[in-house]
């Protein structure tokens, strides 16, 4: 609800609007996994013990060169240490995962114009989330919305 009125507020927005049903988190991103390296990655996973957490979502953010608009929130030490340990375990198993820094974020609508969203870059917005788990999770290219892009493939508890 947050974030609609964030969007009412913007004005018209000729983008894309992401469902709700796609609003996530990516917490390392791997790009395309060879199908015979997901199980030992979701094994790894399994494994792998973190801290639930909570994300404080409270600066809507334009990002004009991807044309995208964005819901920002602060990185607290366990979301940083979970995407730390899951690059690491990636890299364990062949895979080159991004090392840009975890910069969490919900995208809320895609293919902005720089004359399309004529507000300011940043403004303020409140939203919790709370990280009780992690998924990997794979993108479908070829869905129409409003029918969900990302498909879990695992999901695994954090701690507490």
């Amino acid at each position: 609800m947050v974030a609609r009125g964030a969007l009412s507020a913007a004005g018209p927005q000729p983008g894309r609007s992401v469902p709700p049903a796609d609003w996530h988190v990516t917490l390392c991103f791997l790009g395309a996994v060879p199908e015979p390296l997901l199980p030992a990655l979701q094994a790894s996973a399994a494994r792998l013990h973190a801290p639930a957490f909570v994300l404080r979502f409270e600066r809507l953010r334009y990002w004009r060169q991807a044309g995208v608009l964005a819901l920002m929130a602060d990185c607290p030490p366990a979301a940083r240490a979970l995407a730390a340990a899951l690059r690491a375990l990636s890299r364990e198993r062949g895979l080159s995962p991004d090392d840009k820094p975890l910069q969490p974020h919900i995208t809320l609508v895609r293919g902005l114009r720089s004359v399309s969203c004529p507000g300011p870059r940043e403004s303020s917005h409140e939203l919790l989330l709370a990280a009780t788990r992690f998924e990997l999770a794979e993108s479908r290219e070829q869905v129409a919305a409003p029918a969900a892009r990302y498909r879990s493939l695992a999901a695994w508890p954090l701690d507490g």
